[in-house]
């Protein structure tokens, strides 16, 4: 699964690698802020495809679950089709949760250990996720789910957790945002290769088990 993330590069990474216009961003570059321990029901940065050009904004993490119960923060790629909260999202609302590392817990003997995981030589990637908008007491939320895959067999990442966010290549970016006709077994194929090619992770503090510890020692190494 992807309980907890990271944002924490530059904005200005982020605006020169879509492209986006300097005074389109302006209110959100106002409002960034590195983030080392992002958690559901925040805000995060995401990109959805517009018509004229990409949207830039935040959202909260988490879609409502009806009629009632804790909100869903994830949703697994193999069975997107099967779902009917999901079945409808995955063709029509679809976008990218902008990050530089998750985080996933290890069960022991002592108990969770937590880890951090990224990508060598990128300096941030994108999450598939789904988004959707619903009315509750008379007012208007925007929430998405982040998809997850199952953990790539690769060294012993699987050891870790078994289940990882779906991250996307750049072609699998571009198939996510605007293909009329998603594959995705296609883009889980391409994104457990990336991240058997560059996936890269160590132990980190117990720190992060609290969304409140927001702070750059969150992600350092330990032994």
């Amino acid at each position: 699964m992807c309980g907890r993330f990271t944002l924490t590069i530059d904005l200005k990474e982020i605006i020169e690698n879509y492209g986006f216009e300097i005074s389109y961003v302006s209110q959100i570059a106002s409002n960034y802020t590195p983030r080392f321990n992002i958690a559901p029901s925040q805000a995060v940065l995401a990109i959805a495809a517009g018509q004229k050009q990409n949207r830039l904004g935040y959202i909260n993490w988490g879609l409502k679950a009806f009629p009632k119960g804790s909100p869903i923060i994830n949703a697994r790629a193999e069975t997107l089709r099967e779902k009917k909260s999901f079945a409808k999202l995955v063709d029509q609302r679809r976008c990218l949760i902008l990050a530089d590392g998750f985080f996933e817990w290890k069960k022991t003997h002592q108990g969770k250990e937590p880890y951090y995981i990224y990508l060598q030589g990128k300096k941030f990637f994108s999450m598939a996720a789904l988004w959707n908008r619903w009315k509750q007491n008379g007012e208007e939320y925007t929430g998405c789910v982040i998809i997850t895959q199952q953990a790539p067999n690769y060294s012993n990442l699987t050891e870790i957790h078994s289940r990882m966010p779906l991250l996307l290549t750049e072609q699998g970016e571009k198939e996510w945002l605007y293909s009329s006709n998603i594959v995705l077994s296609e883009i889980v194929s391409e994104s457990q290769a990336l991240m058997t090619q560059k996936a890269d992770w160590h132990k980190v503090s117990t720190a992060v088990n609290s969304y409140k510890n927001d702070f750059p020692e969150v992600v350092e190494p330990v032994s």
